[in-house]
């Protein structure tokens, strides 16, 4: 999970903003390892070690987004090896168990000329993003904030997942501002569904 943004817009980790009884952060985390997957986060300072997580410290998180996956995905090889590998952003609270569900069981499925899936939540691009060994080796390539966005928008149609959402909020939603916050927080709590 990536968690080593500046949060410049927020004005302050927005991964640590209250979310129910947790964080936004741990809400995520409860969610990813709900479906049995072991998580690493990549980070920038001190958070809660309660979370049952893998830790990885980026100490230069102003490279943008690339660094902090390359760092994350060489976690992933040195403790999983040959493990494909999901990457999740810790602002994106709406993603359900079943949306995890669903990416895994289409990354099973998948044509072998598929080395990564992405889904895309009512035709909007989401996560998790699934990469098998040799999509992880793309990411060396990757440089500042556009990650593997690039490569992953050249994905052929059959390794894009399309899931309708209905009835509940986008699970491609982010919070990148106060008033992303508020909205997002509303929904969660019953709010207008958008």
């Amino acid at each position: 999970m990536l968690a080593a943004g500046l949060s410049s817009r927020m004005g302050r980790p927005k991964y640590l903003l209250p979310w129910g009884r947790r964080t936004v952060l741990g809400h995520i985390v409860e969610t990813i390892q709900a479906v049995g997957m072991p998580v690493a986060v990549v980070h920038h300072q001190v958070l809660p070690k309660a979370l049952g997580v893998d830790y990885v410290f980026n100490p230069a998180p102003e490279r943008g987004l690339s660094g902090s996956l390359r760092l994350g995905l060489e976690r992933v090889a040195y403790r999983w090896p040959g493990a494909a590998a999901a990457v999740f952003l810790a602002d994106q609270p709406f993603i359900t168990a079943d949306d995890i569900d669903f990416v895994l069981e289409g990354f099973l499925c998948r044509k072998k000329t598929c080395h990564a899936v992405r889904p895309y939540y009512n035709g909007q691009v989401g996560h998790p993003v699934l990469l098998d060994a040799e999509a992880i080796r793309w990411t060396r390539d990757a440089q500042g904030d556009a990650g593997l966005g690039p490569v992953l928008a050249a994905l052929a149609p059959e390794c894009r997942l399309l899931r309708t959402i209905e009835g509940r909020p986008n699970p491609a939603i982010d919070i990148d501002t106060p008033e992303d916050y508020r909205l997002a927080f509303k929904l969660w709590n019953g709010g207008d569904k958008p």
